[in-house]
This record gives C-alpha cells, sequence and structure tokens, in this order.
C-alpha cells in the first residue's frame, strides 16, 4: 500500500509540471502567466501652449512586467506595471527642448485580454487585444513644476500576438495609454465636458516580452 501511495505522487509530480505546458498550449483556464517586458514607448503632447509649444516627453525605453490568469480559452484577466525614465520637453517646429531631467514614469493597470489560439508547429499563435483601465504618476528630482508628483487616470488598450511552446513564450505587442493631466480621478475621466477641453495624450508602447506559464 506504501508503494502505491509513492508510486502515485511520483505520477502526480511528474504530471504537474506537464499538465502546465498543456494547459499553456491549449489555452485552458486558470493557467497563470508571468512576462517581463523591454520596449519602446513614444508620448503624446500633454497640451500645446499659445506660442505653438507643444509639451511632452522625451521617447525612451520601458521596462515592466504583467501578470495573467486565463478565465477560459479566449479570455484572460492581466495586471501590468511599467517604468520608463524620461524628461519633460517643450517641442517647437524644430527640435525640442528639455528642461528637466530624470522623470520617471509609473504605469499601474488591469485589463481584459481576449486571445485567440491557433495550433502553429509545436507550439500556439495566439492574437490578442487588450483594454482596460488604471494610471500613470510622473516623478522627478525636481519639485519646481506642477506636473512632478501628478498621477493621472490612464485607459488603455492594445494589439499583440503570443508565440507559446511549451510553457515558454514571446509576446509582441503595442499599447496605447490614454490620459491627460486633467484626469486627477475617475470623475473627471468619465466628464464628457473635461475630457472636451483636457489635453489628451497617447502613448504608444512598443515592446517584446518573454511569457511563462504556470
Amino acid at each position: 500500500m506504501n508503494k502505491f501511495f509513492v508510486s502515485a505522487a511520483l505520477v502526480a509530480a511528474m504530471a504537474a509540471p506537464l499538465a502546465a505546458q498543456s494547459s499553456v498550449v491549449t489555452g485552458q483556464p486558470s493557467v497563470f502567466s508571468l512576462t517581463p517586458y523591454v520596449g519602446y514607448v513614444a508620448y503624446g503632447d500633454h497640451f500645446e501652449t499659445a506660442n505653438g509649444a507643444e509639451f511632452t516627453n522625451d521617447n525612451g525605453a520601458i521596462y515592466g512586467v504583467q501578470l495573467g490568469i486565463d478565465m477560459t480559452p479566449n479570455l484572460a484577466l492581466v495586471g501590468n506595471f511599467g517604468y520608463s525614465r524620461t524628461n519633460w520637453e517643450f517641442e517647437f517646429a524644430g527640435p525640442g527642448e528639455s528642461f528637466a531631467g530624470d522623470v520617471g514614469v509609473w504605469l499601474y493597470d488591469g485589463n481584459l485580454q481576449l486571445k485567440f489560439p491557433i495550433a502553429a508547429g509545436a507550439g500556439t499563435f495566439s492574437p490578442f487585444a487588450q483594454a482596460g483601465v488604471g494610471a500613470i504618476k510622473f516623478t522627478a528630482d525636481r519639485n519646481d513644476f506642477q506636473a512632478d508628483g501628478t498621477t493621472n487616470v490612464a485607459f488603455n488598450a492594445g494589439l499583440g500576438a503570443d508565440f507559446n511552446v511549451g510553457a515558454l513564450g514571446l509576446r509582441l505587442m503595442v499599447k496605447d495609454y490614454i490620459s491627460s493631466f486633467k484626469w486627477d480621478e475617475f470623475r473627471n475621466a468619465n466628464d464628457p465636458n473635461d475630457l472636451q477641453d483636457a489635453g489628451t495624450s497617447h502613448n504608444f508602447a512598443f515592446t517584446l516580452g518573454l511569457k511563462l506559464g504556470f
């Protein structure tokens, strides 16, 4: 009897990682994934001054991680954290002029992801779309500018694709973080009058990640 239980335990221990790999490939529900990523973010214009100067951030690198859980083969919940280092900048007709360096941009958001797994050789190719809401926070070493330390609502939407082989995969994605300095809370973000008056910025992140399934 003891040999039976020992054998059963060994079989279960060997089957667990295989089951996890199979779940990632076939898109079964209740599969967790962790996706660290790197990429490039192109910042939009936050507002425009009376003399035509556009206030923005320098484009630059972005780093982050996504945590996902499959609810069904086609639907997942995704949490995202991202970070970028940049500068405040005024852009005129020519090159922009940076006036404050070492600005940290922090991104926090939760998303629904709709995906469409397709068998592709030994793996799975899964185009997907993400949409959600969260926050974008600007921090800087200087405290003499009003936007330093500002945290605003940020809506986001993205398109991408995963290619998985077993529990490992690659994620390629482009995502638009939509925000405004006037969106300091959800009430303001959902007020049509505020949306009309606000300088809405579209900040595009192009990322490549390593997807780990569990």
